[in-house]
Protein backbone atom coordinates (compact mmCIF):
# COMPACT_ATOMS: atom_id res chain seq x y z
CA UNK A 1 0.00 0.00 0.00
CA UNK A 2 1.06 3.68 -1.03
CA UNK A 3 -1.36 5.19 1.38
CA UNK A 4 -0.76 6.81 4.75
CA UNK A 5 -3.08 8.01 7.24
CA UNK A 6 -3.18 11.99 7.08
CA UNK A 7 -3.15 13.26 10.78
CA UNK A 8 -3.85 17.39 11.31
CA UNK A 9 -3.53 18.76 14.58
CA UNK A 10 -5.99 20.39 16.27
CA UNK A 11 -5.67 23.56 18.47
CA UNK A 12 -8.18 23.12 21.14
CA UNK A 13 -8.40 22.57 25.22
CA UNK A 14 -8.18 18.44 25.73
CA UNK A 15 -8.98 17.00 29.30
CA UNK A 16 -5.67 14.88 29.45
CA UNK A 17 -5.28 12.89 32.71
CA UNK A 18 -2.27 15.06 33.34
CA UNK A 19 -4.49 18.20 33.35
CA UNK A 20 -7.04 16.12 35.50
CA UNK A 21 -5.12 14.64 37.94
CA UNK A 22 -3.16 18.30 38.75
CA UNK A 23 -6.72 20.40 38.21
CA UNK A 24 -8.11 18.19 41.04
CA UNK A 25 -4.58 18.21 43.66
CA UNK A 26 -3.88 21.81 43.11
CA UNK A 27 -8.20 22.76 43.34
CA UNK A 28 -7.95 20.74 46.73
CA UNK A 29 -4.79 21.74 48.35
CA UNK A 30 -5.96 25.09 48.17
CA UNK A 31 -9.71 24.54 49.03
CA UNK A 32 -7.81 22.35 51.59
CA UNK A 33 -5.97 25.72 53.05
CA UNK A 34 -9.32 27.92 52.45
CA UNK A 35 -10.89 25.98 55.01
CA UNK A 36 -8.08 25.57 57.70
CA UNK A 37 -7.87 29.30 57.52
CA UNK A 38 -11.45 29.38 58.35
CA UNK A 39 -11.56 26.72 60.77
CA UNK A 40 -13.62 24.29 59.04
CA UNK A 41 -12.17 20.94 59.62
CA UNK A 42 -15.31 18.42 58.24
CA UNK A 43 -13.89 20.39 54.33
CA UNK A 44 -10.92 19.86 55.40
CA UNK A 45 -10.98 16.22 56.07
CA UNK A 46 -13.49 15.59 52.57
CA UNK A 47 -10.75 17.34 50.53
CA UNK A 48 -7.87 15.70 51.83
CA UNK A 49 -8.77 12.63 51.09
CA UNK A 50 -9.98 13.81 47.83
CA UNK A 51 -6.09 14.79 46.98
CA UNK A 52 -4.83 11.21 48.64
CA UNK A 53 -7.11 9.23 46.40
CA UNK A 54 -6.03 11.53 43.26
CA UNK A 55 -2.63 10.54 44.39
CA UNK A 56 -3.60 6.80 45.05
CA UNK A 57 -5.09 7.01 41.23
CA UNK A 58 -2.20 8.82 40.06
CA UNK A 59 -0.44 5.90 40.92
CA UNK A 60 -2.48 3.93 39.15
CA UNK A 61 -1.89 5.85 36.19
CA UNK A 62 2.02 5.48 36.52
CA UNK A 63 1.82 1.80 36.27
CA UNK A 64 -0.75 1.38 33.31
CA UNK A 65 0.50 3.87 31.41
CA UNK A 66 2.64 1.71 28.68
CA UNK A 67 -0.81 0.33 28.34
CA UNK A 68 -2.35 3.42 27.22
CA UNK A 69 -2.56 5.61 24.17
CA UNK A 70 -1.09 9.33 24.06
CA UNK A 71 -3.53 11.96 23.75
CA UNK A 72 -4.64 12.16 20.28
CA UNK A 73 -4.72 16.12 19.75
CA UNK A 74 -5.91 16.33 16.66
CA UNK A 75 -7.82 14.23 13.61
CA UNK A 76 -6.79 11.62 11.04
CA UNK A 77 -8.71 11.93 8.07
CA UNK A 78 -7.58 11.44 4.22
CA UNK A 79 -4.60 9.95 2.66
CA UNK A 80 -1.05 10.80 1.38
CA UNK A 81 -0.67 8.49 -1.69
CA UNK A 82 2.95 8.24 -3.31
CA UNK A 83 2.61 7.62 -7.13
CA UNK A 84 5.35 7.22 -9.17
CA UNK A 85 5.36 10.33 -11.25
CA UNK A 86 2.91 12.64 -8.55
CA UNK A 87 2.76 12.46 -4.54
CA UNK A 88 -1.24 12.88 -3.69
CA UNK A 89 -2.23 14.94 -0.84
CA UNK A 90 -6.09 14.85 0.55
CA UNK A 91 -6.90 14.28 -2.85
CA UNK A 92 -5.00 17.09 -3.88
CA UNK A 93 -2.12 15.78 -6.70
CA UNK A 94 1.29 17.52 -6.74
CA UNK A 95 3.13 16.20 -10.30
CA UNK A 96 6.40 14.85 -9.30
CA UNK A 97 7.70 17.85 -12.14
CA UNK A 98 6.75 20.54 -9.70
CA UNK A 99 8.23 19.26 -7.04
CA UNK A 100 11.49 20.54 -6.23
CA UNK A 101 12.72 18.58 -3.33
CA UNK A 102 10.63 16.04 -0.86
CA UNK A 103 12.00 15.60 2.72
CA UNK A 104 10.41 13.00 4.44
CA UNK A 105 10.38 12.08 8.53
CA UNK A 106 9.65 8.89 9.92
CA UNK A 107 10.42 7.48 13.02
CA UNK A 108 7.12 7.12 14.85
CA UNK A 109 5.16 3.94 14.53
CA UNK A 110 1.80 3.27 16.13
CA UNK A 111 1.88 0.96 18.68
CA UNK A 112 5.42 1.53 19.80
CA UNK A 113 6.25 2.29 23.47
CA UNK A 114 7.69 5.80 23.85
CA UNK A 115 10.90 5.33 26.33
CA UNK A 116 11.00 9.09 26.62
CA UNK A 117 8.73 10.26 29.38
CA UNK A 118 9.28 13.26 30.88
CA UNK A 119 8.69 13.37 34.96
CA UNK A 120 5.07 13.75 36.59
CA UNK A 121 3.41 12.92 32.96
CA UNK A 122 0.35 10.66 33.95
CA UNK A 123 -0.77 10.04 30.13
CA UNK A 124 -0.70 6.74 28.16
CA UNK A 125 2.98 6.11 26.83
CA UNK A 126 1.50 4.20 23.34
CA UNK A 127 2.45 6.05 20.04
CA UNK A 128 0.03 6.76 17.94
CA UNK A 129 2.31 7.09 15.51
CA UNK A 130 1.57 10.18 14.04
CA UNK A 131 4.85 11.94 14.47
CA UNK A 132 6.35 11.21 11.10
CA UNK A 133 6.31 14.06 8.49
CA UNK A 134 6.20 14.86 4.61
CA UNK A 135 7.58 18.03 2.93
CA UNK A 136 7.54 19.27 -0.42
CA UNK A 137 9.25 22.23 -1.47
CA UNK A 138 7.89 23.21 -4.79
CA UNK A 139 9.28 24.58 -7.73
CA UNK A 140 7.13 27.70 -7.49
CA UNK A 141 8.85 29.17 -3.67
CA UNK A 142 5.62 27.28 -2.35
CA UNK A 143 5.64 24.22 0.55
CA UNK A 144 3.28 22.15 1.64
CA UNK A 145 4.33 20.18 5.11
CA UNK A 146 1.82 17.03 6.47
CA UNK A 147 2.19 14.82 9.35
CA UNK A 148 1.51 11.48 8.51
CA UNK A 149 0.46 8.27 10.57
CA UNK A 150 2.78 4.99 10.22
CA UNK A 151 0.87 2.00 11.47
CA UNK A 152 3.63 -0.46 11.77
CA UNK A 153 7.15 -0.34 11.10
CA UNK A 154 7.46 -1.46 7.98
CA UNK A 155 5.00 0.77 5.70
CA UNK A 156 7.70 2.82 4.92
CA UNK A 157 9.60 0.21 3.51
CA UNK A 158 7.12 -1.00 1.48
CA UNK A 159 7.12 2.45 -0.80
CA UNK A 160 11.34 1.37 -1.07
CA UNK A 161 11.21 1.47 -4.46
CA UNK A 162 9.06 4.47 -5.18
CA UNK A 163 11.49 6.08 -2.43
CA UNK A 164 14.54 5.13 -5.11
CA UNK A 165 12.86 6.40 -7.76
CA UNK A 166 12.19 9.91 -6.44
CA UNK A 167 16.47 9.85 -5.61
CA UNK A 168 17.25 9.44 -9.01
CA UNK A 169 14.93 12.09 -10.11
CA UNK A 170 16.82 14.22 -7.90
CA UNK A 171 13.67 14.57 -5.77
CA UNK A 172 15.18 13.20 -2.68
CA UNK A 173 18.76 13.34 -0.85
CA UNK A 174 20.51 10.06 -0.50
CA UNK A 175 20.83 10.89 3.23
CA UNK A 176 17.46 11.17 3.55
CA UNK A 177 16.48 8.17 1.65
CA UNK A 178 19.12 6.14 3.85
CA UNK A 179 17.67 7.75 7.03
CA UNK A 180 14.12 6.55 5.50
CA UNK A 181 14.95 2.87 5.06
CA UNK A 182 16.95 2.19 8.52
CA UNK A 183 20.42 2.09 7.39
CA UNK A 184 22.85 3.60 9.83
CA UNK A 185 26.10 1.45 9.21
CA UNK A 186 28.26 3.46 7.03
CA UNK A 187 29.42 -0.20 5.11
CA UNK A 188 25.72 -0.78 5.22
CA UNK A 189 24.55 2.49 3.27
CA UNK A 190 28.10 2.85 0.88
CA UNK A 191 26.54 -0.89 -0.16
CA UNK A 192 22.85 0.51 -0.84
CA UNK A 193 24.48 3.66 -2.60
CA UNK A 194 26.51 0.37 -5.40
CA UNK A 195 23.27 -1.35 -5.29
CA UNK A 196 21.43 1.61 -7.00
CA UNK A 197 24.28 2.89 -8.45
CA UNK A 198 24.71 -0.52 -10.18
CA UNK A 199 20.84 -0.72 -11.23
CA UNK A 200 21.47 2.34 -12.98
CA UNK A 201 23.86 1.42 -15.03
CA UNK A 202 22.19 -2.00 -16.29
CA UNK A 203 19.07 0.40 -17.04
CA UNK A 204 21.13 2.48 -18.95
CA UNK A 205 22.59 -0.43 -21.05
CA UNK A 206 19.06 -2.16 -21.46
CA UNK A 207 18.17 1.69 -23.25
CA UNK A 208 20.89 1.81 -25.19
CA UNK A 209 20.54 -1.69 -26.45
CA UNK A 210 17.08 -1.05 -27.53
Amino acid sequence: MNKFKIFTEVDKFYFTNNVIHYSITLFGILLCSLFKEFNFPIGVKIFSTIVILNLIYSLYLVLSATSRYEPLKGKIENTIDFEEDRIVIANKPFLLNNIKKIEILCYDVKDQWNIIVSRGNFNGQISNGVGNSLKLLLIDGTSQEIYFQQDNSTQIINIENLLISYYKKDKLEFRNLTKILGYEDSDAIESFRKTITAANSTHASLRDLN
